[in-house]
């Protein structure tokens, strides 16, 4: 008996007769390849801005076995130890080209009134401004005056968050603070708030620093600098460079999306 093909006109008046179910697998696929798309481009668009970000001269230092500033910890004792190395740049003043740094996150309302995102506020001090050089630059308004309430925008977040325009007032928990500036940057700094670092401690009610930044020396072994200090026992330390950090960060983040992404796919599929 000779095998016959079924005709094409079955599947298609199946398509017809069970339109709901098909209309259902349709779009089931459809979000499958949707959830999966979004979530592969969040991942590039997050690679792109912090891949090529920082510089292999500025060193980050972070609590020992920390991975990032968000879980570091430093006490005060040890961010002037840090600052008074060697190794460490001075500027035109004799003034070492290290600064500590506070940093966290916190939900604000978006310009449009459709919810709430995360925007990092850092706290930094006048030696931050100088380690970043040309690479940091005021586009509208100033510099802010260390010691006072007063912050500083990335533009981005300028036109994206409510009361973050230029001469706008920032509830930072209880705290008023001021737009003075608004500040551009090569790098992904340019998608936070910055602030005097005590003032936003105090703010933030984070009396430790979460890590500290330092710009080397010229002719010091960056690579001999990071094994010296991750062996030192007397100031035990997480050391990379600024580079290295963001690529970390980069691909930390960039797991975690492919995972998510592949995890809500196969749902969706299933």
């Amino acid at each position: 008996m000779r095998n016959r093909l079924v005709p094409f006109s079955y599947p298609l008046r199946s398509l017809v007769v069970r339109w709901q179910a098909s209309l259902l697998s349709a779009l089931g696929i459809a979000m499958s390849i949707a959830v999966l798309c979004g979530v592969f481009a969040l991942r590039n668009g997050f690679e792109a801005l912090h891949a090529e970000t920082g510089e292999d001269d500025v060193i980050v230092y972070l609590r020992k076995g920390a991975t990032s500033e968000g879980e570091s910890g430093i006490t005060l004792d040890r961010v002037n130890r840090y600052k008074a190395m060697p190794e460490v740049a001075q500027d035109e003043n004799g003034q070492p080209l290290a600064a500590g740094e506070t940093y966290l996150a916190l939900f604000l309302a978006k310009s449009d009134d459709l919810g709430l995102v995360n925007v990092p506020i850092r706290g930094v001090e006048a030696a931050s401004l100088k380690i970043h050089g040309d690479a940091f630059r005021i586009v509208e308004g100033r510099e802010l005056n260390f010691g006072s309430d007063e912050i500083i925008v990335g533009r981005p977040i300028s036109q994206r968050i409510h009361n973050c325009k230029l001469g706008d007032t920032l509830m930072i928990n209880v705290t008023p603070f001021k737009v003075v500036g608004i500040f551009d940057q090569d790098g992904a700094y340019k998608s936070e708030i910055w602030g005097d670092i005590d003032r936003i401690a105090a703010a933030l009610d984070r009396p430790m620093r979460q890590r500290v930044v330092a710009k080397l020396r010229p002719g010091v072994d960056v690579q001999e600098h990071i094994e010296a200090m991750e062996s030192d026992t007397r100031l035990p330390s997480t050391v990379m460079t600024e580079r290295d950090y963001f690529v970390a960060q980069t691909g930390f983040l960039g797991n975690v999306l492919v995972i998510l992404g592949n995890l809500l796919g196969g749902i969706l599929g299933i």
